[in-house]
Order: structure tokens, then C-alpha cells, then sequence
């Protein structure tokens, strides 16, 4: 079972945790990240919904979760959108993706999550969802995203994402 912990700090910024919670032993939780995703991978967000009966919704796989999860107004960022991609840690000592948007991208991340408050928010890279979770406040231009990764599914992303490595 996979816990979602959407925490967002002081000054916008959001982080992003993802615990697995084993349900017996040797039982864990694989986000399937690919560990060498393909260059220029793609970010996005999208609302989660609960079904189709909003007009546009489109289901995406939710590999955390085996199930796919219902989502519309996606919002996707161009490579330019993102200032810096980086391997970080997190508050635990555990591998972390921070990512940096542009300004504008940064105003239009506030925008877009500003309308989300109180709504799940699907964080999605190449038509996968990674994380669902509830906004509880606008989002500005620095992610932090940590979980159960590998330090070389970090640095995949890393690489797929930054555009210094490109």
C-alpha cells in the first residue's frame, strides 16, 4: 500500500513524499519508475477525477497503485518550463528529485494549483501518474519529489529532465 504525503513549505514550495507500507513480508511497493526513462521525458499535471463523467477525462496508468486513475485539465510543461533538474535528498536522507521551473512556468504552476485547492493532483511523467495527491495550497516553482526511488531512477529522471543534460 503506498502513503501520500503532499506537503507544501513555506514560500510555495511543494514536496512530495511517497511511503510504502509493506503488507506482509517482503512486500514493497515499486513506483515504476523506469531507470533509464527515455531522453526528454515529459512533466505534466492533470486534476484526478472520479470518473468520466467529466467531458475530456482520460484514464492514465497509476503503476504505485495498480489501478489507472481518471484525470482532465492536463497541464503540460515544455522542456524550456524547466530551469534546473537535480538530484537531491530529502529531509530522511533518501534520494529526491528537486525541480525548478522557469518564472513563467512558475506563475503558471501557481495559477494552475491555485484552481486545484482541496482537489487531487496527478504528478505525471511520459502518460504515467508517479503521485496523486490533494493540493492544500498553491505550488510555485520548486518541487521536491522523494519516495521509495533508487538513487539511479533519480538520476535517470534527472537526465531526462534537466535541460543542461540534454
Amino acid at each position: 500500500m503506498a502513503v501520500l504525503l503532499l506537503v507544501v513549505l513555506g514560500f510555495g514550495w511543494l514536496v512530495i513524499l511517497l511511503f510504502s507500507a509493506s503488507s506482509g513480508p517482503g512486500s514493497t511497493v515499486d513506483p515504476q519508475i523506469p531507470e533509464n526513462p527515455q531522453p526528454m521525458s515529459i512533466l505534466s499535471f492533470a486534476r484526478g477525477v472520479d470518473s468520466a463523467v467529466d467531458a475530456g477525462a482520460s484514464q492514465l496508468p497509476y503503476p504505485a497503485e495498480e489501478r489507472e486513475v481518471w484525470v482532465i485539465d492536463r497541464w503540460q510543461l515544455e522542456p524550456s518550463d524547466i530551469e534546473e533538474a537535480k538530484a537531491t535528498v530529502d529531509q530522511t536522507g533518501s534520494p529526491a528529485l528537486s525541480v525548478t521551473l522557469t518564472e513563467a512556468a512558475g506563475d503558471q504552476m501557481r495559477e494552475y494549483s491555485h484552481r486545484l485547492i482541496g482537489q487531487r493532483m496527478a504528478l505525471i511523467i511520459d502518460d504515467q501518474i508517479v503521485l496523486l495527491a490533494r493540493v492544500n495550497e498553491a505550488i510555485s516553482d520548486k518541487i521536491q519529489i522523494s519516495g521509495d526511488f533508487s538513487d539511479e531512477e533519480i538520476s535517470g529522471l534527472v537526465r531526462s529532465l534537466d535541460r543542461t543534460h540534454r
